[in-house]
């Protein structure tokens, strides 16, 4: 589960994510999404609660990269 800020964005009911990660090279220990060269990562989300400026999320990853949730939710 993730409390996530939404701001004025209105979110989807359900969403997935499907894109590749690899290592920031500019900093260590994170990651993030590129175009080519990183490992597949999907994480599937749907909201359970909602309020004005922020959501209750549930996700689910399909797969197990590192800080994949956090990235994929940083994305959207």
């Amino acid at each position: 589960l993730a409390l996530v800020a939404t701001g004025t964005r209105k979110l989807p009911p359900a969403w997935q994510v499907d894109n590749y990660l690899a290592r920031d090279p500019g900093k260590a220990g994170k990651m993030r999404a590129v175009r080519s060269g990183g490992d597949r990562a999907i994480t599937d989300f749907r909201v359970l609660d909602s309020v004005p400026g922020s959501a209750l999320v549930e996700a689910k990853p399909r797969t197990g990269r590192m800080h994949q949730i956090r990235v994929h939710l940083a994305e959207g």
